[in-house]
């Protein structure tokens, strides 16, 4: 009978514990708490949201733009565009190399020489007007080409080592778009003596450097001392090539380039899988009973590139744009997070401007990257952080989400200033010739807090010990 009271009794002592814990939690979910997340005991971990809405954690937005050359990446893009925001202009450059094994070309044997380019679809600026451009000769060596070079001043006609005087071809008319495989070529009579005089430098430089690699004292050298050393030697060999320049206010167009679709066969022959920029050179020959035929040569670009320039991004603004190397980089102030808190979740959700936002044919693309960056770390280790998604039925935003790992990072790694550590936005396609569409983003400083950078960040804070 004593065994059967003291259950009884400990069955009273756990219902009425049962009790006080279900009135501390009916209570408790009648009230707000400040945090996502709170604790009945001392030691749980508390989960906090904060939004730019309530605090300033985006702290500054800067707009900027670094010049770069894009060297053989398959495309460029020539024309010139005159739209609402500025002029955006592309210039194409390339330098070509006549086959090996010929060794005499006479002007009188010259039936015709043509300067082939393939367009692609894709275009920028006002697509149904007509393309015109000038080539010129390049009187500069090519190991030393920068973009200043070809806009000093930002201004693209006062560049010195494009030979204004001397027009190797010119072209205008309108390309009719078309599957990119069916696009018609561009056909454009060459300059037979520009021609001539390439064929004569590179015959001589082949020479020189043969001549060269049997001087014993040339062949003791280190390898930087006899690169040295060659350069200056078969430089006055070298073939600079040739400038081709928009001219007049068109769109800008996209031409396919000697780096794509070519491989080599098993003897080092080339074998072109595609068409792309060349000169057919066609000359008469004879063989050895004197019976004419013709012979056609495809002069090809051993190196080409595209120089672009455009119009920075407007006031208050941050403007992304690839080939031209327009950025945005977001400076953080997370002095409200504690330094010991772990980031659960992140999303960055960035405005788009849509009156300064222009896009080509292809329309808008529909990805961002977002990258980590530090002013102590090389951008090429730098973090490749996420892919922001482009919202365009509702709202016109990058939604970047998931990047807790970068929020993170800059938390911990403030450095002796807040602002050594950021995130950087570039387009998908940064640095790729396919496009040069400009998205044109609010930046903090826009009047409208609605239209600015929107961060909201999860975080759990670690239970304080002994205390």
């Amino acid at each position: 009978m004593n065994l059967q009271k003291k259950i009884n009794r400990k069955k009273l002592i756990l219902s009425i514990l049962a009790g006080i814990v279900f009135g501390v939690s009916f209570n408790a979910c009648n009230e707000q708490p400040v945090e996502l997340g709170y604790s009945l005991l001392s030691d749980t971990i508390s989960v906090t949201s904060i939004h730019t809405s309530d605090y300033n954690l985006v702290s500054s937005t800067v707009a900027g733009k670094t010049h770069v050359s894009n060297w053989n990446i398959g495309s460029i893009l020539l024309g010139n565009y005159s739209g609402p925001e500025g002029d955006t202009k592309a210039v194409y450059v390339s330098r070509f190399y006549f086959p090996e094994g010929i060794e005499t070309i006479n002007k009188e044997d010259i039936v015709s020489a043509k300067l082939l380019m393939y367009p692609q679809r894709y275009s920028y600026g006002d697509s149904l007007s007509t393309v015109s451009f000038r080539a010129y000769q390049i009187n500069a060596n090519w190991q030393e080409f920068e973009w200043e070079d070809f806009f000093p001043g930002g201004n693209l006609l006062s560049s010195p080592i494009v030979n204004y005087g001397k027009e190797l071809c010119s072209w205008a008319g309108n390309i009719a778009y078309k599957d990119s495989v069916d696009m018609e070529s561009v056909s454009i009579d060459f300059d037979y003596d520009a021609l001539l005089k390439w064929h004569e430098l590179q015959l001589q430089w082949d020479s020189a450097f043969v001549e060269l690699l049997t001087d014993s004292t040339y062949l003791a050298l280190s390898d930087s001392l006899r690169e040295i050393r060659a350069a200056e030697e078969l430089e006055e060999f070298a073939d600079w090539g040739i400038a081709l320049i928009p001219d007049g206010n068109f769109g800008i167009r996209q031409f396919r380039t000697d780096s794509v679709g070519v491989t080599v066969d098993e003897w080092g022959k080339r074998i072109d899988t595609v068409d792309h920029t060349k000169i057919e050179f066609v000359v008469r020959r004879y063989d050895t009973v004197g019976v004419e035929y013709l012979d056609t040569i495809f002069v090809v670009p051993g190196l080409d590139a595209t120089f672009v320039d455009a119009p920075p991004a407007p006031e208050n603004r941050i403007t992304v744009q690839p080939m031209v190397m327009n950025y945005a980089d977001i400076f953080f102030d997370f002095s409200e997070i504690p330094a010991t808190a772990s980031i659960n979740s992140a999303f960055l959700e960035l405005s788009v401007d849509k009156e300064n936002t222009f896009y080509g044919n292809y329309g808008p693309d529909s990805t961002m990257l977002l990258r980590y960056q530090a002013y102590d770390i090389d951008e090429e280790q730098s973090y490749i952080s996420h892919y922001g998604r482009l919202d365009a039925e509702e709202k016109w935003i990058y939604r970047f989400s998931s990047i807790a790992s970068d929020v993170e990072r800059i938390l911990r790694n403030p450095g002796s200033d807040s602002s050594s550590h950021y995130l950087h936005v570039i387009p998908e396609s940064f640095g790729d010739a396919l496009q040069i569409d400009r998205t044109t983003f609010y930046g903090q400083s826009d009047p409208d807090p609605e239209k600015r950078p929107k961060l909201h960040i999860i975080y759990t804070t670690r239970p304080e010990i002994n205390k």
